[in-house]
């Protein structure tokens, strides 16, 4: 690859422009891994591939404080979440994440996620239609809340969906649909807030996700306050809910790639493939941000305290030289011996317990696996005409506008 390569000027207006495909435009016309940009005025060293995901996320070399936009920290997380925390607070945090979503409580969220998509499917084959990113979003927030011993009414469920969907939308953008998800957001925190302190004073018999939640403790050893509970309680919620995008581009590739249903139907390793490459295709949230806690140095670009430096998920799944024929969706590739999971980084890179890779991770293959399964051996009918995924929006939508599905059983 070629030296470090610049931008002149602010870039801030051709990324909202071209989005997902900003950083693999430039990295593919330079035949770089790093360049140097300003967005927002800041200036940021742009990475991609593994080796970089490896660099960015492990030994605690960049913290999230003050390298997030505000806009995405109070959509999607806000100050005292696991996310803005770093060196052993973080660490601890994410050991109390891991422990919920450890391997019986994955196995139960799934069981929760089954049983919800049954119920659902009853009410889609009456349907004339369905738009099938509210459905499947509605399905994991009804299986959430069973998972963490929420009791919901079907109300509660059509807010908690909305506002979820909401939040997470709205992290991807500017303006109106970023100003609505913050709106919900706080809607949502105080319903979560009242939980936590409902739960405190009156601890159920047998112990729930929402309980265990309730009773983490900080660094110091000292109760988690009512609000920094409350927002880790939904940052356990609102990613199942987020499944639901990579849910419907799961559907989308089962539509244009029909001769992978019978292998997904019959085979659970077809099943893992599928999943996978639909996590590395998918198009998701496409950057993450890091400020240099030390001076650093990557292959020669030194990094000063301080600096702020991007990596960049979208590309780094599409890597021209890390992946064959990266632009084809082909979940042969990790069969057989093939390529690693791990080297997927939609959700983050290196070690689970010790760095920023998200501790869900494992919940979201094993989730995505099950609905492809629910979809591959349903009957169903893609009313969508217009398939085109416009880069351009994020986080992107399947299709030009959600996908109309018409479901028969």
């Amino acid at each position: 690859m070629s030296t470090l390569s610049h931008t002149t000027g602010d870039a801030t207006l051709a990324f909202l422009t071209e989005g997902y495909l900003f950083g693999q435009n430039r990295f593919d016309r330079w035949r770089t891994d790093a360049f140097r940009c300003r967005l927002a005025g800041r200036r940021v060293l742009m990475l991609r591939g593994t080796e970089a995901a490896r660099f960015f996320y492990e030994r605690e070399r960049f913290t999230r404080q003050g390298a997030i936009p505000r806009s995405v920290v109070h959509s999607l997380q806000d100050e005292g979440s696991v996310q803005s925390l770093d060196a052993e607070a973080h660490r601890g945090r994410k050991q109390q994440f891991l422990e919920v979503l450890d391997v019986d409580g994955r196995s139960l969220l799934v069981r929760s996620f089954e049983s919800a998509w049954d119920d659902a499917t009853k009410h889609w084959q009456k349907a004339s239609s369905i738009s099938l990113l509210p459905a499947v979003s509605e399905v994991l927030t009804r299986a959430a809340l069973r998972w963490a011993g929420i009791g919901a009414s079907r109300n509660d469920i059509a807010s908690r969906t909305s506002e979820f969907m909401a939040m997470i939308d709205g992290a991807g953008s500017v303006g109106p649909r970023n100003w609505r998800g913050r709106r919900l957001r706080r809607r949502t925190e105080n319903w979560a807030a009242g939980l936590i302190e409902r739960v405190r004073d009156a601890p159920p018999e047998r112990a729930t996700v929402l309980s265990e939640v309730a009773q983490w403790r900080d660094a110091a050893g000292d109760l988690l306050t009512r609000d920094v509970a409350a927002v880790e309680l939904l940052n356990l919620l609102r990613p199942v809910v987020a499944i639901g995008r990579f849910i419907a581009f799961g559907a989308l590739a089962l539509h244009v790639h029909p001769q992978w249903r019978d292998h997904v139907i019959a085979e659970p390793t077809a099943r893992m493939a599928f999943g996978a490459e639909v996590r590395r295709t998918a198009p998701f949230f496409p950057l993450m941000a890091g400020r240099a806690r030390h001076p650093l140095s990557w292959h020669g670009t030194d990094i000063a305290r301080g600096d702020h430096v991007v990596i960049d998920l979208f590309a780094t799944n599409r890597h021209p030289d890390e992946w064959s024929d990266a632009s084809r969706f082909d979940p042969g590739r990790f069969l057989h011996g093939g390529a690693d999971t791990r080297r997927i980084v939609a959700q983050g890179a290196g070690d689970m317990v010790d760095g920023h890779r998200c501790p869900g991770e494992p919940s979201t293959a094993q989730l995505l696996e099950s609905a492809v399964l629910q979809l591959a051996r349903s009957d169903w009918t893609l009313l969508t005409r217009d398939l085109h995924t416009d880069l351009r929006r994020i986080p992107a939508l399947p299709g030009s506008s959600d996908l109309n599905v018409l479901w028969v059983g």
